[in-house]
């Protein structure tokens, strides 16, 4: 019995100093795993944010209008908004009016729009008077990424002034960004004829959260620019060439 409680002994202290083994390797492959886990955690939010960041950072005033990225996200919402309707006819020239002028182009952007795989929707689908409250107030419910308000304009002090034209919300360098591009666009591909770009402070470019332009067609004070705006294949050839400046501005 003397001889055996030594070894008993030496048996029993390698038993517990394995066991102490095991256990302490076991803690330190848990320690070391969490430890793992959280800074890949850390490196994962911090390249993250930083990605943001430099979204957030993009100078969006281009000089050369390319160089803006493209709308041609299938999850891209657009709001196009039908100037006038309903009671309120817009500019006028004796039977021709603006809002049913300003429907039918709306209309065709819509369809080809669509056909591109883009979300549309209109702020009015027919001759109805809604406020342009009720405009801005849908687009922002909505939560569109794009708002465009579709004129004609007049001038009847001088019937010679024509073109295209776009507003932008004065100070607003994305606007401003934006209605140039679709300006400049017009004037290279040259099948409209085109003004220019505009600050302005009306109430849908002012109230809307997303980006927002209100571009005038034309002038209907004008007599070629009239006749061209209430012609069905005119109007085909606007919604074409807008569709164009909206997936390329």
């Amino acid at each position: 019995m003397k001889k055996k409680r030594p070894n008993q002994r030496k048996r029993s202290f390698i038993v517990y100093t394995r066991r102490i083994i095991v256990f302490l390797i076991i803690v330190g492959t848990c320690y070391l795993t969490i430890c793992g886990c959280l800074h890949l955690t850390a490196f994962l939010t911090e390249n993250k944010k930083q990605s943001v960041l430099g979204l957030e950072n993009i100078d969006i005033k281009k000089d050369n209008p390319t160089e803006l990225p493209a709308i041609t996200q299938k999850n891209t919402r657009i709001i196009l908004d039908a100037g006038h309707g309903g009671k309120d006819n817009g500019t006028s020239y004796e039977e021709e009016k603006e809002k049913v002028i300003n429907l039918a182009v709306v209309g065709k952007m819509k369809e080809i729009l669509e056909k591109r795989g883009l979300t549309v929707i209109l702020t009015r689908e027919r001759d109805e008077f809604i406020s342009l409250d009720e405009r801005v107030d849908m687009a922002n419910q909505l939560e569109a990424d794009l708002f465009i308000s579709i004129h004609c304009n007049d001038y009847a002090q001088d019937s010679s002034i024509k073109g295209l034209e776009c507003y932008y919300l004065e100070g607003s360098i994305e606007g401003e960004s934006y209605a140039n591009n679709i300006i400049e666009i017009l004037k290279e591909r040259g099948n409209v004829e085109t003004r220019n770009a505009k600050p302005e402070n009306y109430r849908v470019l002012r109230n809307t959260n997303m980006l927002s332009v209100l571009i005038e067609l034309g002038y209907i004070s004008n007599r070629e620019e009239r006749q061209n705006l209430i012609d069905n294949d005119y109007q085909e050839k606007l919604a074409e060439e807008l569709v164009e400046c909206i997936l390329h501005s």
